[in-house]
């Protein structure tokens, strides 16, 4: 199931990432809704899973902010590439798997991202669980029709683990390694994923499906489904983190280092 985050979500989520506590009350009168619109909104949020505090003489506190991915604002951050040029931006609130939203789409010319606040059946390699709460980490996929055929794409998981890598050591994060053939690991602690799914189609082409999941600002809450020491970005750099800033680096050097990877496809093959 998709789900689009409501503006007016938005518009608590904004208010309450100051980390006070807020009425229903001041709340309504502040985005000029009901009382009852902003407890089903408090309600969304917390089946979302985000950690709210309620006192009923105090009013609501979420204790840790959260900041929600904005389509414009990471456009403005992008390094527009000759021949990658992104034609489609999806943002969904919540979404089963960005990499099955492509499944259930039409191909489509040129790249086209989906990122997501939320999945809830977020999947790795062999369809293992990819733990994804919402507002924390950057869930993405993006799809790409390649004139390749699949056999010569094998190294394509490596082209785009080694372009994680290299966005983030821009921030000056040291001690990371790549576990082949989809972990990137920070001091032996997995810190991101990629999953690479090829379609192949007539006539050579190939849907290619990259997903991305990279941890940032996770809290070390209960998680049964992880079985595998893990770490986030906020907790290496010791501060939060803007998923905005981590998303924009890294969305310019996968674009740059498969550019070079089809270059390199396009002349063995001919």
């Amino acid at each position: 199931m998709m789900k689009k985050l409501s503006p007016t979500l938005k518009n608590i989520v904004k208010l309450l990432n100051d980390g006070h506590y807020h009425s229903g009350e001041a709340l309504g009168e502040h985005l000029m809704i009901s009382r009852n619109a902003v407890w089903k909104n408090m309600k969304q949020l917390t089946e979302l899973g985000v950690e709210l505090e309620t006192i009923p003489s105090k009013g609501y506190c979420m204790k840790h902010p959260l900041i929600l991915l904005d389509s414009k604002q990471i456009s403005q951050y992008i390094e527009p590439h000759p021949t990658l040029k992104i034609n489609q931006w999806d943002i969904f609130g919540s979404i089963d798997s960005t990499s099955d939203y492509f499944r259930s789409q039409a191909p489509r010319d040129g790249l086209h991202v989906c990122l997501a606040e939320h999945q809830t059946a977020g999947r790795g390699r062999f369809g293992r669980a990819w733990h994804s709460p919402f507002g924390a980490n950057i869930y993405l996929s993006c799809r790409w029709p390649l004139n390749q055929d699949a056999s010569n794409l094998g190294g394509l998981s490596l082209v785009i683990s080694l372009a994680i890598v290299a966005a983030l050591s821009e921030y000056g994060i040291s001690g990371l390694s790549i576990k082949w053939p989809n972990d990137i690991l920070w001091q032996g602690k997995k810190l991101a994923g990629v999953l690479v799914e090829l379609q192949a189609e007539s006539h050579g082409l190939t849907q290619i499906i990259i997903g991305i999941g990279i941890n940032v600002n996770m809290k070390r809450l209960p998680t049964p489904e992880i079985n595998q020491a893990w770490v986030s970005l906020d907790s290496i750099v010791d501060r939060p983190l803007s998923k905005l800033a981590a998303e924009s680096q890294k969305q310019g050097a996968p674009e740059r280092r498969t550019g070079a990877y089809t270059s390199v496809c396009e002349d063995s093959s001919t």
